[in-house]
């Protein structure tokens, strides 16, 4: 997709986001930790090399990034969620090092009554050095005189590029440390004796127990997720950490769950209204267990969490894998009735092999993060305060 504001980045950053796009496209690029990582890395090359007039220019240039990168990998939500997480912390740090900025700069009246706060030392450094004073700034002393002065700060926001590298940087961080920080909070919320029911395979669910099985002895019971067959990966790597694991077939979740304490699920992301797009087997997985009265727990680091919503019946969002693999069409059982159906109804057969569920959030009991346990009447708190209250 052409961009208005290309001229923003070098040639060379060009290729990188036309690469980007393109292993998004083909599905190379497998996790959303991976495509956080990598997405995020993007954005801090973009703005170390843009060359901008303004704020606003900045910003529209990595708006038109993002979506590039989305239309690429349209099921890849955290695309999205990074695109405006990075927009959004890029907007906190320009408008703090504004308000310093025009605090230092004095009052725009003649009265001078104004006490201006003390700055920040680290954003001072650039809006005073490099951005200018406010009598180099300031062009007129009425009180309208503050919009010239945002006006000329933005056309020298270049100087604040260290500040927003940094904080891009401190992002990074967090993804990259997601593992150890959800780990953190295992010991608040597994005990000693439980037996704990999951699916699948997810990292952060397996850091989660491993550093959980430091202080506290319980029993894993790992559903092996057929067609995938991904619990067997999970299993053997619990067991290899000296956890006692049990693997079943998913036949046996509903036979075991009035034994099991609680149900522990890795999203894939979390949606803006708590629902859950898991993998395929998690809604039977939680609505069994909800008819249990075993609360459900969804393990997942703050990059899962999106601000957008799926509806019903936006298949477009899901994942489809082989029907291959769930029902082979060399079996007798599909041979056989398409033979007696014939040529044209034959060709109209469709089978689906979703890879993902959505689970409502009604089902969920708790969300841990990497910032700790939050009930599903707090998220909106949560995307306001990472992506705004847009």
């Amino acid at each position: 997709m052409p961009m208005l504001t290309g001229d923003v980045s070098k040639h060379g950053i060009h290729r990188r986001i036309d690469a980007l796009a393109t292993r998004l496209r083909r599905r190379q690029l497998i996790g959303s930790r991976e495509v956080a990582l990598e997405v995020i890395r993007l954005f801090r090359e973009v703005v170390a090399s843009a060359k901008f007039s303004s704020f606003e220019q900045l910003v529209a240039h990595l708006d038109e990034v993002g979506k590039v990168l989305q239309e690429a990998g349209p099921k890849e939500l955290v695309v999205t969620s990074m695109t405006r997480r990075i927009c959004m912390l890029i907007r906190e740090e320009y408008q703090t090092a504004l308000a310093n900025h025009l605090d230092e700069a004095g009052p725009s009246s003649p009265s001078g009554s104004h006490t201006p706060t003390r700055p920040n030392p680290l954003l001072s450094t650039y809006s005073t050095s490099s951005l200018g004073d406010g009598g180099a700034t300031t062009s007129g002393a009425g009180a309208g005189g503050a919009l010239p002065r945002e006006h000329e700060f933005s056309k020298r926001s270049f100087y604040l590029k260290p500040v927003f590298i940094e904080a891009i940087q401190e992002l990074m961080d967090e993804v990259e440390m997601t593992y150890r920080s959800v780990g953190e909070q295992s010991t608040d919320h597994i005990h000693s004796g439980e037996f704990i029911l999951t699916i699948g395979h997810s990292k952060t669910v397996e850091a989660f127990l491993k550093h959980a099985a430091r202080k506290r002895k319980f029993t894993v019971i790992v559903a092996e997720t057929a067609p995938s067959f991904s619990g067997r990966t999970h299993a053997l790597a619990l067991s290899s950490a000296g956890i006692p694991t049990i693997l079943i077939p998913d036949s046996n979740i509903f036979a075991l769950l009035p034994r099991c304490s609680k149900v522990v699920v890795g999203p894939h992301v979390v949606l803006a209204d708590g629902a859950l797009l898991s993998l395929s087997g998690s809604l039977p997985l939680c609505l069994a267990a909800n008819r249990m009265r075993v609360p459900v727990v969804a393990v997942a680091g703050m990059f899962k969490f999106s601000p957008v919503y799926l509806g019903e019946a936006d298949w477009g969002m899901r994942d489809l894998g082989s029907p291959e693999v769930v029902l082979a069409s060399t079996e007798r059982c599909v041979l056989d009735p398409l033979e007696r159906l014939g040529e044209l109804d034959a060709e109209e057969t469709e089978v689906l092999n979703p890879y993902y569920d959505v689970v409502p959030a009604d089902l969920v009991s708790l969300y841990i993060s990497n910032l700790g346990g939050h009930p599903s009447s707090v998220l909106y708190r949560l995307l306001n305060d990472m992506y705004g209250a847009q």
